[in-house]
């Protein structure tokens, strides 16, 4: 009987170590694809377009880039047909388990005020595991989010962050009108686990950027940020 119980244990230490090793070398897979789409990045005010040509070839579904600053956050975002398939697909549209950084299916990124994107918290620091750093007030206070799109770049100011349920969520794309919009931006503000300093109006464009929080079960880390140029 105990020589079965410690074969049990035995298999039972195998299966754990290779379940282990697997999702290590699914995660090396994963941050090696993103490294190398890394030379792709389009430049600003280029008047060659081959980068962002070039990412396009390799999924249609690129939108712009994206990165915040002191951070790992540095990733081509896409918009699918829907918000489930690149929760696990990476960029070449293959499976994975970061999946790849994209943006609501239902945004017009070229009309709406409110431009939404989601990202993976990955525990091994990649795809949008570095939003909760946010969450310090120094870093807060002092970073960026950047945007480059047909070789423009557009920076933006965060301006609220805070953990939420998910069934607490509530993000909306566009509004009927001034007043809908400038209680939704207070309503954010009043969110925030810090406040600043920054103008906000009508003609204020944003992002929302939403992760996987561990604080607390199915919760949320979402940030807003203001378009300044």
């Amino acid at each position: 009987m105990r020589k079965v119980i410690k074969l049990i244990l035995s298999l039972i230490i195998i299966i754990c170590i290779g379940i282990i090793i697997y999702k290590s070398y699914l995660y090396y897979i994963d941050k090696k694809e993103y490294l190398d789409l890394e030379k792709y990045k389009p430049e600003v005010s280029s008047s060659n377009n081959e980068e962002q040509v070039d990412l396009t070839h390799i999924n249609n579904d690129y939108k712009f880039w994206l990165s915040i600053d002191n951070t790992k956050v540095n990733y081509p975002v896409v918009q699918g047909d829907d918000n489930k398939f690149y929760l696990e697909h990476n960029f070449s549209k293959e499976y994975s388990i970061s999946g790849t950084v994209f943006v609501d299916y239902r945004n017009d990124i070229n009309k709406d005020k409110n431009i939404i994107i989601y990202g993976h918290n990955m525990r091994n620091g990649t795809m949008f595991n570095e939003l909760k750093k946010f969450k310090d007030e120094e870093f807060f206070y002092n970073n960026y989010i950047t945007i480059i799109k047909d070789n423009n770049e557009y920076k933006y100011e965060v301006f609220s962050v805070y953990a939420l349920p998910e069934n607490e969520i509530t993000l909306k794309k566009d509004f009927v009108d001034e007043n809908e919009y400038l209680q939704y931006l207070n309503n954010l503000i009043e969110k925030s686990y810090y406040n600043k300093n920054i103008e906000l109006n009508y003609d204020s464009n944003i992002i929302t950027l939403i992760t996987c929080s561990y604080k607390y079960n199915n919760a949320r880390t979402i940030v807003h940020a203001k378009l300044l140029n």
